[in-house]
């Protein structure tokens, strides 16, 4: 699985913090981690999981 890929499981199917993904996927810090999602889904990973009706 392509690490965009498993980003865009992580923010849609698990509870997990944004922050704690980016631990997770061994990014520096979360504003990379941030402009790494934004550039890959086209939005920042909290906007990405409100426009896919996360928790829903």
């Amino acid at each position: 699985m392509s690490v965009v890929n498993r980003i865009k499981q992580m923010l849609l199917y698990s509870d997990t913090s944004v922050k704690e993904i980016a631990t997770q996927m061994k990014f520096e810090n979360l504003s990379f981690f941030g402009k790494y999602v934004k550039k890959h889904l086209g939005h920042s990973p909290n906007h990405f999981r409100r426009i896919n009706n996360y928790g829903k």
